[in-house]
C-alpha cells in the first residue's frame, strides 16, 4: 500500500499558472489582512513578518486572552476565506485524479492532508471519487459544527474559557452559499486552530479520531510514503512518531534545503528508510504517479 500525504507546500504549489493559491504561513496573514482590514488590523503587530502559527498562540492568549467568542470571530473568518479557492483545470491535485480515473482507479488512496482549504477534495469531487479516502487530519474549513442550536445562533451569550464542546451536529459543504448560510445560523469552523497545538474547541472529538486514523495507517504501512510539501515539525508529534514507528520506505518531496536537513536528521536518527527530493510538488508529480502505478 502506498499513502500519499499533502502539506502546505502541496496546495501553494498544486498550479504554475497565474491562478490564485492558499499562501504558506508566512504570507497568509497579508491575505487576511486584505480580505478584512477592519477584523485582523488590531493584530498586525502580532502577526507582521511572522509565521502564522507561532504567532497565533500569542494572539489567542494575549491579543485575545483565550476568549471563545473572540477567537470564534477570527477562526471562523479564515475558514470562510480558505473556502474560495477552487483547484483551475492545471491545477495538479486535478491533474492526480485525472490520472486515477485513466488508470482505471488503480490507487485510489488513502490520501492524508494537513491543509484546510479544500482544493484537493474538490479535485475528487470533480472526478467522482471518494471522500472517504482523503484523511483532514487537522480538518478542513468546510466543515461546520451546529454550535447555534445551542446558544439560539448568539455567539456573544457564551464565555468559555479554556473548554470544549463536544458532540454537536456537524456538516461539511462545498457551496458557498451553503456556507453562508450555516454560518448565519451560527454555525462554527471544526478545523484546528493554526497554531502549534492543532486543537478544536469545538468537536475536538473529531479531529482526535483523525489523528489516530493518521496514526494507525502510517504506523503500520509497509509499502511506501510520498510526503508532499510538509514541514518536519517535530512536536506535531501525532504525525511524526508514527511515521517514525512505519516499516514504510518515506519518499520526501520538499524544495526547502532546510527541510531537507531537517528531515533528513530526522529520520537517520530514527532509522527509517527515506528518500529526499529537493523538487516542488509540480517537478516531483510524474514520480508521485510512477510510485502510485498511474
Amino acid at each position: 500500500m502506498t499513502i500519499l500525504f499533502f502539506g502546505a507546500g502541496a496546495s501553494y504549489g498544486s498550479d504554475i499558472s497565474d491562478v490564485r493559491l492558499p499562501p504558506l504561513g508566512y504570507g497568509l496573514f497579508d491575505e487576511l489582512l486584505r480580505q478584512d482590514a477592519t477584523l485582523w488590523k488590531p493584530a498586525d503587530l502580532i502577526f507582521r513578518d511572522r509565521n502564522f502559527e507561532e504567532a497565533w498562540r500569542e494572539f489567542a492568549y494575549g491579543h485575545c486572552k483565550n476568549d471563545f467568542v473572540v477567537l470564534r470571530k477570527y477562526q471562523n473568518a479564515l475558514a470562510s476565506y480558505l473556502f474560495d479557492f477552487y483547484p483551475g483545470p492545471n491545477n495538479l491535485y486535478m491533474k492526480l485524479t485525472e490520472k486515477i480515473i485513466a488508470s482505471g482507479r488503480r490507487w485510489v488512496g488513502p490520501t492524508a492532508t494537513l491543509n484546510y482549504d479544500i482544493l484537493l477534495q474538490r479535485a475528487y469531487l470533480h472526478h467522482g471519487l471518494e471522500l472517504n479516502n482523503i484523511l483532514t487530519v487537522h480538518g478542513s474549513c468546510n466543515r461546520l459544527a451546529n454550535f447555534g442550536e445551542t446558544i439560539e445562533g448568539d455567539l456573544s451569550r457564551v464565555k468559555l474559557i479554556g473548554h470544549t464542546i463536544r458532540n454537536v451536529e456537524s456538516k461539511v459543504v462545498f457551496e458557498r452559499e451553503d456556507f453562508d448560510s450555516l454560518s448565519n445560523q451560527g454555525y462554527v469552523s471544526e478545523m484546528a486552530y493554526y497554531d502549534s497545538d492543532k486543537k478544536s474547541d469545538i468537536n475536538d472529538q473529531n479531529l482526535l479520531l483523525f489523528k489516530e486514523c493518521f496514526g494507525n495507517i502510517a504506523s503500520f504501512a509497509r509499502g511506501k510514503i510520498i510526503i508532499v510539501g510538509v514541514s518536519l515539525v517535530e512536536h506535531d508529534a501525532h504525525i511524526w512518531e508514527p511515521l517514525a514507528r512505519s516499516k514504510a520506505r518515506i519518499l520526501y518531496i520538499n524544495p526547502s534545503w532546510r527541510d531537507n536537513k531537517r528531515f533528513k536528521e530526522w529520520a537517520k536518527r530514527n532509522s527509517v528508510k527515506y528518500s529526499i527530493y529537493k523538487q516542488t510538488f509540480a517537478e516531483a508529480f510524474d514520480l508521485i504517479c510512477q510510485n502510485l502505478g498511474l
